[in-house]
Parts: C-alpha cells; sequence; structure tokens
C-alpha cells in the first residue's frame, strides 16, 4: 500500500478542466411600443393556463411570449418558426395569438 501512495504523490496532478461557460443567447430588449402586447399575451397566457389547469409557462414560455411580441407573426407559419413556440403551441394556440398580435399592434 505505500509504494500505492508514493506512486500517486509523484504523478503530476492533473488539470481540472475549467468549468463550461453558460452560452445562453441574451434577450434583446422589449421596446416599449410593444408593452402593450406583451401585457396582453401575459394576461392571455395566465387564462388559457387557468382553463387548462397547468402551469402558465406550459402554455407559452416567457421567451417565446416575448419573440411573439417583437416578431409580430401574422400567419400560423411565422408563428411556428418562432424560437419557443413551435408546431404544437401554434396548433393549439395559433389563432387567438395572431388575432392578439393584431390587436395590439
Amino acid at each position: 500500500m505505500h509504494h500505492c501512495i508514493q506512486r500517486g504523490l509523484s504523478r503530476k496532478p492533473e488539470r481540472i478542466p475549467e468549468p463550461e461557460k453558460n452560452h445562453r443567447r441574451k434577450r434583446r430588449c422589449i421596446h416599449w411600443d410593444d408593452q402593450a402586447l406583451v401585457d396582453a399575451l401575459k394576461q392571455w397566457r395566465l387564462k388559457k393556463a387557468q382553463e387548462r389547469g397547468i402551469h402558465h409557462l406550459a402554455v407559452l414560455p416567457g421567451y417565446a411570449l416575448e419573440n411573439v411580441a417583437r416578431e409580430k407573426p401574422d400567419s400560423p407559419e411565422k408563428l411556428r418558426a418562432i424560437q419557443g413556440v413551435g408546431a404544437r403551441r401554434a396548433n393549439i394556440y395559433g389563432e387567438e395569438i395572431i388575432e392578439l398580435v393584431k390587436a395590439n399592434s
């Protein structure tokens, strides 16, 4: 056993890898003109979540909500292409989201 300890002590110390950096994208600011749409989308999202008995972020995550407010989609295809929305949410909520965008833009 003594030999094993000596061998371990005589080795060069291994380099400890640096922790991975967080490569999350920085959110772009919402323009103040878009705030009414953001507020309308948040109210709608909360209502939908309560109706379905799910968490409001399951309806539409915050970053997706902000992306919708920024990009203002006017068709189901454009809505599907927004990061965080996708086909599933667009199929379930698409018409309502597009109507909210039209009413608040």
